[in-house]
Parts: C-alpha cells; sequence; structure tokens
C-alpha cells in the first residue's frame, strides 16, 4: 500500500496541491552543480523578468517606479537592486490591493502568516508552487528523502474545519505518508501516543519546529524511549541551539539539520550534510544582508535579511525586510553546490510555554493570530500560571476575536492558566536585537 500511495496517490496530490514541483524539482536538482556564473546569470534573468512584471502589472511597484525615474531595464544585475527601495511589513499592510499584480487574480491564493515578530500578515501566492516546493524537497533530498517518503511532523494546530476539510486533510497526510503532532499541545499524554504511533510507523524524517522537536526529543529521553530512528531530523521555524541539536541527535542517533523560510517567503535556505552554513536557493530567491544604512554587509558581517521571491508573479515581494539577521558567505562549500552560503541566522528566536500540563512550542502560538484583525502582539508568561497578551488591534477588531483568542488559549493552556489581554497602542522592540519579542517567557522549560 506504501509504494501504491508514494508513486500514485501522491504525485496527483502534489500536482493537484502545488503544480509544477516535480518538473522544477527536477531542474533544481541540475541547476544546483551550475558554476556560480552560471547561476547567477539564471537569477539574474529571472529577476529581470520580475521587475518587468512588477513594473508592468503591479500598480504599488509601477508606481514607485515612476516617482523614482526608473524604468525597468536599469535593473540589470544583482548589484542594482539597490535602487528598488526596501519593501516592509507596514507597506504589504498599507499597499495590500496595489501590491497585487493585475494579470494573476486567477492564477494566485491567499496565505497569511503569524509572524515571528509579532506581526501578522496577509498576502498573495503564485497558485503554482512548483519553484517553492522543488525547492523543499531539493533540500530534503540531501538527507535522503524522496517526496512521498514517511516523514514525522511537529508545527501547528492540526486543522479542524469542516468534515470535507478534515477528510482532504487525512487523504493527503495518508498519500504523502506523514503523521503529525500538534506543537499547540505537547503534553506527556499526547507526546505519549505519537511515540507509539512512531513504533510502528518508523518515518525517514521526523521535520518540526526546532523547540517542538527538542521538546518531543527531550520526552523520549526521559523516558528512555529508543525505539524511533530516522534517517534525518529537520528543524526550521526558530534558530536550534547547539543544546537542542546535541539533544536531537543523540536522542535518534541520526544528524540534526535545519533549513530556513518565512511564510511569505518559503524555502529560502537548506542546510547541507557539511554543516557549513545554509545553501540559499538562488534559483528562487536574491538573499542581501544590509546595514541599517542599506548598504551591503560584508561576508560574515551580522545585519538585516531582504530577499526577493523571484517565482511569486501573484504579490511580488522585492527587496523584502522580514525581521530576521543574519551574515552571508563567500567561502565555497566542501559537499560542491555552487548555491551561495547564508553562514548564520540570528534574530529568530522565541521561548517555550511552560505550564503543568507540559510545553508548547512558541512559534505555533503565532498561528492563532494569522487572520485576526491585529497590527501587533506578545505573548509574556508571567508565572506559570499566568499569561498576558499585549495586542494593538486593528479597526476590525472586535469582542469575538478576543473571545477566540481566549478560547485557544484556554484549550491548549489548561484550565488553571490565567491569560489576560491588554490593549496597547504600541509594542516597542528589544534594545538588545530591535525585534519585537513574540513570546517572552519567565518560566524555564522543566527539563532535567
Amino acid at each position: 500500500m506504501r509504494i501504491l500511495s508514494k508513486h500514485i496517490f501522491y504525485p496527483i496530490v502534489e500536482r493537484v496541491a502545488h503544480g509544477s514541483t516535480f518538473k522544477c524539482l527536477e531542474t533544481l536538482q541540475q541547476s544546483q552543480w551550475l558554476a556560480q556564473q552560471e547561476l547567477k546569470k539564471l537569477q539574474e534573468e529571472q529577476l529581470r523578468a520580475l521587475i518587468s512584471h512588477a513594473y508592468e502589472n503591479v500598480p504599488f511597484y509601477h508606481k514607485i517606479f515612476e516617482e523614482r525615474g526608473l524604468q525597468p531595464d536599469i535593473i540589470r544585475s544583482i548589484e542594482d537592486l539597490d535602487k528598488v527601495p526596501i519593501l516592509t511589513r507596514q507597506h504589504v499592510r498599507d499597499n495590500f490591493n496595489s501590491l497585487i499584480a493585475r494579470n494573476c487574480r486567477r492564477g494566485m491564493k491567499l496565505g497569511a502568516t503569524g509572524g515571528s515578530t509579532g506581526e501578522p500578515l496577509r498576502f498573495y501566492m503564485t497558485k503554482d508552487e512548483g519553484w517553492t516546493w522543488g525547492a523543499y524537497y531539493r533540500g530534503l533530498g540531501w538527507y535522503g528523502f524522496e517526496p512521498g517518503d514517511k516523514m514525522a511532523r511537529i508545527f501547528g494546530g492540526v486543522p479542524h474545519g469542516s468534515s470535507v476539510h478534515r477528510a482532504a486533510n487525512k487523504f493527503a497526510q495518508f498519500s504523502e505518508g506523514r503523521i503529525s503532532i500538534s506543537a499547540l499541545d505537547l503534553s506527556e499524554r499526547e507526546m505519549s501516543q505519537f511515540a507509539l504511533r512512531l513504533r510502528s510507523f518508523q518515518p525517514k524524517i521526523i521535520l518540526g519546529y526546532s523547540s517542538g522537536v527538542y521538546i518531543f526529543a527531550e520526552y523520549l529521553r526521559q523516558h528512555g524511549i529508543k525505539h524511533i530512528r530516522p534517517k534525518a531530523v529537520v528543524t526550521t521555524s526558530e534558530k536550534l541551539f547547539e543544546h537542542q541539536r546535541q539533544s536531537i541527535r543523540e536522542t535518534f542517533d541520526c544528524d540534526v539539520f535545519e533549513y530556513y523560510g518565512c511564510g511569505e517567503v518559503l524555502s529560502i535556505a537548506y542546510e547541507c550534510p557539511e554543516h557549513q552554513g545554509f545553501h540559499i536557493s538562488a534559483e528562487k530567491v536574491i538573499l542581501e544582508v544590509i546595514r541599517d544604512d542599506g548598504s551591503p554587509c560584508k561576508p560574515g558581517e551580522l545585519g538585516k535579511i531582504v530577499v526577493t521571491d523571484l517565482r511569486n508573479d501573484a504579490m511580488p515581494f522585492i527587496r523584502y525586510e522580514n525581521g530576521d539577521v543574519g551574515a552571508l558567505s563567500v567561502e565555497a562549500c566542501s559537499c560542491g553546490r555552487s548555491l551561495p552560503l547564508l553562514k548564520l541566522i540570528e534574530g529568530r528566536v522565541t521561548d517555550i510555554v511552560t505550564t503543568k500540563y507540559g510545553h508548547i512550542s512558541a512559534p505555533v502560538l503565532t498561528t492563532i493570530f494569522k487572520n485576526l484583525p491585529v497590527s501587533q502582539y506578545q505573548i509574556v508568561q508571567e508565572t506559570e500560571v499566568s499569561i498576558l497578551i499585549r495586542v494593538v488591534k486593528s479597526d476590525k477588531y472586535s469582542d469575538e476575536d478576543t473571545d477566540y483568542i481566549l478560547g485557544i488559549m484556554d484549550k491548549h493552556l489548561g484550565p488553571d492558566v490565567k491569560v489576560e489581554i491588554s490593549f496597547v497602542d504600541e509594542i516597542a522592540p528589544s534594545k538588545s536585537s530591535g525585534k519585537r519579542m513574540v513570546v517572552i517567557s519567565n518560566v524555564p522549560p522543566k527539563f532535567p
């Protein structure tokens, strides 16, 4: 049955859900070995096509170019990109409709992110996500994973929705060969049941939020559970600390990898088995690291990450500042791939929320706010039984939204945790990092 699912059901589901994934994957498997200049040439050809498309079909960019006296043919290379102004989350919110390409309205779908800095955002993406998922499968392929192989996931909440939605999700999980646990509910009971399921399932890889995977690994270690042996463990969405990597590696007796993306621009960079940095998906994105004054950082110098999605025609994100901090490298990776390297990523750190019932992986708390009319939010755990949520409301916010937040928090935190919502005009960024921390916990995780 697994062979039937992997080679028949799964390709059909992938084609319907994401479009030309396998065609793009085939191209990406070859282009990763091109000479750097050849790869840069392909990248800049796509850049010129994107700039031309944005000027002709996206009102926001047409206006920006006209106001600055720019013509599309001025942007010929990556070095010319600094002529285009930085795009921020606030720009996307304020100019949402004018950022939508007029010629893509039937070929796009709506997406949303909770935002690692507590600023949720809606956006459109091209309906055919072949390049995004092709880059995803190329990265996972470096760890021995093939599309349709068995996977265990520790991510956001399991969809509740309509019966049709739930049935579709179950079929997708079956066809894709994956099982999941909600990182919103990493209680001992749920982790115990998940561990039992994995005994017979035996996934090729385990994939999830860094803190969620770490919590599960610690649970297995504490209980002496050693029967789960994936080929690799892959983490994402937040910084993986060395002590977490070591714990996960020892628990599952396999190598541990990270990949980097953000909700607005997926499949940005992947760590290869050489562990010398993150290979940037250059066929899909251009990644810059800049100083506060907009000038480019030197290799190894920490700065603000700015990404250009070369493959999202529906709502182009050109020089998008996603709130993360990192550093580029000019070194060549010993794996032989010519894809440029992102040496390190900082600033994607969130705390683990701890209650007497267990731990909750903090990044998934952002899913609560994905589609709510709030401008900013911040979750502060003051004690094991008290949480404060600061919210900056938008105009459409209502009492129903408050009830929704409290209901979800009560469900996952337990009845003994008091949740208070405070409405504020602004949430100040951290003085040390300059980022608004979305989750701040003053309660240490209960790990021995």
